[in-house]
């Protein structure tokens, strides 16, 4: 499914240095444990607002077969 989301443009920065401290499991379940406990490539902030969401739609994906 596809959605749309509308916002005004968020300001966004990026980090030099950050922690993050949470119990990655409790928060988003243990199938994202190993991508969210090691070191990232690239941290940044981004000043958020409401957003508006647009009813879904359906994708249509083209299977490729394997060369």
């Amino acid at each position: 499914m596809e959605y749309e989301v509308e916002h005004v443009p968020w300001r966004i920065g990026e980090f030099t240095d950050f922690v993050f401290d949470a119990d990655v499991k409790e928060l988003y379940g243990e199938a994202f444990g190993p991508f969210l406990t090691v070191k990232p490539y690239l941290v940044f902030f981004a000043e958020g607002s409401e957003v508006s969401v647009r009813a879904a739609s359906r994708l249509i994906i083209e299977r490729v077969p394997p060369k």
